[in-house]
């Protein structure tokens, strides 16, 4: 009754000043000028200020003034309530200034502060007894606070709920005149999930969802609230909902068992996409895609995705395609089973290549975070350097290029078989549009040896590291690295296992694959060592702040450098390629819409100032 006799006090008070105030200056808007504070000695002045949150030197409209300073005040008695006084009491002065400005000074009368004599906790198991204690975290001296008091019991409800116990019931009651703080536990009997209930689907099957939070619930079934969250959590994860309830209730076989009850509702499963992209001087590419993620009823997802691109300069043509299909439980266990099957093709003036191959794999999430994987790759492929075709010919013939020993061809069809074992982490805190956290890959690849096909193995690894600057503003940095090596019968890496560097994904500032060796013709050789770092500040753009709609337009301002070497000979500083700009981005569900300027640094490229790049998804 007391702390609700001094807010209806503090509150009367904040009142009779304001009536005052507005009978003294009846302004619609007006200029505040110095902000005091008396009274205070808890808080310093800055903290005070900060509390009531109006800025010195800012023009007000008298009405939303009067709301604000009535947030703010309140904020500062909050704070004081927290720290166990009582009865303090906040108000405040305002008057006009020589310069025509409004000064405002805070009052604040502190009054006595009670801190906690004496805590108690009763009903408690006696092996449970220091525990209980910890996770109270209330000590003699500690404010006497009802909201701090009840947070405490609350966290006392956690540690239970974490142990199975879940219907434990804590009570903290206060007794003010001897500052004596009394928790009661009922602890009860502890809970074993018996099974796992789902409603509300019509398309899926109901072992979707249950076998999910079955996963995180096993092997103890404890009823435990961090795992049925990370159940909730990995339930959303297969995108087959729109949202779902998670409850526990009381099962009817046993007294100490209980069950959870999923009510689901389910989203659109089948989706379409097109992505458009181009890159300065002329090279425009699209690409279609269609998935499933539903197939059978079962969370097996098909996906269909195809590309194509062309470069009007060098009349360089691309395509490329692949067929995915994914089971998330493979035969029953907690495995991800995934089978692609690919095409490519790259046709420039005196280069055709093309390759195709099937990928199967296997992969185990370790923890939310970390994921291994491995599989095979079984793929043909065959590159062909041509003389460009005689006018009235049809065909073209072959000729010899005079390319260097280790980039020497083959141009019959040739196979390679390999064996890849990844890693991957990923702590940032969104897929499409991250912001803070890390991420990071690597993986090893070997062919031939007891397998078929070409004899070579290759290593790479990628870091990016995500700062958050603000709410809406993020660095985002990353090193990418690549190595590659024939052994055993094999003398030179095909072209189309080799690094190639630039453009929109990696060196901005130059063209698709404009890095590292070139022939005269203008297409890229590759290399078997890649090297790229790149940083880019992203931040929303300040006056579409606060907009509804404009939100997700945001800017970018980035460097990148990089390149790709034959050997590691020729690997040095002086070689590394730097290019720089600025681009806008508009943010969607699944990742920004990318439009980038970049310029070469130190340099320029055919002549060329910039280039421009138009693309779906963060490069990085």
């Amino acid at each position: 009754m007391r702390s609700l006799a001094a807010y209806v006090v503090a509150f009367s008070c904040v009142a009779s000043c304001r009536a005052f105030a507005l009978e003294e200056t009846g302004d619609a808007d007006f200029v505040l000028g110095r902000i005091r504070v008396e009274g205070n000695k808890t808080f310093k002045d800055a903290a005070v200020k900060n509390l009531v949150g109006l800025e010195k030197g800012e023009r007000y409209e008298e009405y939303n003034f009067d709301y604000l300073l009535e947030a703010g005040l309140a904020a500062v008695e909050g704070a004081y309530y927290a720290e166990g006084f009582e009865n303090v009491q906040v108000g405040f002065e305002l008057a006009e200034s020589k310069k025509g400005k409004r000064e405002l000074k805070v009052l604040v009368e502190e009054g006595p502060r009670a801190v906690v004599k004496e805590v108690v906790a009763q009903g408690v198991a006696p092996e449970r007894l220091a525990a209980v204690r910890d996770a109270l975290g209330v000590e003699p001296g500690a404010p006497l606070s009802a909201p701090a008091l009840n947070e405490a019991a609350v966290r006392v409800g956690d540690y239970y709920n974490e142990r199975g116990y879940g219907r434990a019931k804590i009570t903290a009651e206060i007794d003010r005149d001897s500052a004596v703080v009394l928790y009661t536990v009922e602890e009860g009997e502890k809970y074993h999930i018996d099974k796992v209930v789902v409603s509300g689907n019509e398309k899926t099957r109901a072992k979707i969802a249950a076998r999910e939070i079955d996963y995180k619930l096993n092997p103890s079934r404890l009823w435990r609230a961090s795992k049925l969250d990370e159940g909730r959590a990995n339930v959303y994860k297969t995108g087959l909902y729109r949202d779902l309830v998670v409850d526990v209730v009381d099962s009817e076989r046993a007294p100490d068992r209980a069950d959870v009850v999923v009510i689901v509702n389910e989203d659109k499963f089948r989706w379409f996409k097109i992505e458009p992209g181009y890159s300065s001087p002329d090279r425009v590419a699209l690409g279609f895609g269609w998935g499933h993620n539903n197939v059978f009823g079962d969370n097996e997802r098909l996906s269909i995705e195809t590309s194509i691109a062309y470069g009007y300069e060098e009349k360089s043509r691309e395509a490329e395609g692949d067929i995915t299909y994914v089971v998330p439980w493979l035969f029953g266990y907690r495995y991800k089973g995934t089978v692609s099957l690919y095409y490519e093709r790259e046709i420039y003036e005196g280069l055709h290549e093309w390759e195709a191959g099937l990928k199967p794999r296997v992969s185990r999430e370790i923890t939310d975070d970390l994921e291994l994987s491995g599989g095979f790759n079984f793929e043909r492929f065959r590159t062909e350097f041509d003389e460009p075709p005689e006018e009235g010919a049809g065909s073209s013939r072959p000729r010899e290029v005079g390319l260097p020993q280790r980039y020497a061809e083959i141009e019959e069809p040739q196979n390679l078989s390999s064996y890849i074992f990844s890693v991957t982490y990923d702590g940032s805190d969104d897929i499409f549009n991250p912001l803070t956290g890390t991420y990071a890959y690597s993986s090893y690849e070997r062919a031939g040896g007891f397998m078929l096909g070409v004899d070579l193995w290759r290593a790479i690894g990628d870091v990016r590291r995500y700062i958050r600057l603000a709410e809406a503003a993020s660095v985002a940095t990353r090193l990418h690295a690549g190595y590659i090596e024939p052994y055993g019968d094999t003398e030179a890496v095909p072209h189309v296992r080799r690094f190639v560097s630039g453009g929109a994904y990696s060196v901005r500032g130059y063209p698709e694959q404009g890095l590292g060796p070139q022939t005269k013709e203008g297409y890229a050789l590759g290399g078997d060592i890649l090297l790229e770092a790149n940083v880019e500040l992203r931040s929303q753009f300040p006056f579409v702040a606060g907009k509804t709609g404009w939100e997700h337009l945001w800017g970018a301002l980035f460097v990148d450098a990089g390149n790709v070497w034959p050997e590691w000979d020729e690997m040095k500083k002086e070689f590394l390629r730097y290019g720089a700009g600025f681009g806008i981005r508009y943010n969607t569900i699944v990742g920004p819409v990318r439009f980038d300027v970049g310029w070469p640094v130190f340099g320029r490229v055919q002549k060329r100032r910039g280039y421009i790049y138009l693309a779906f998804g963060h490069p990085f």
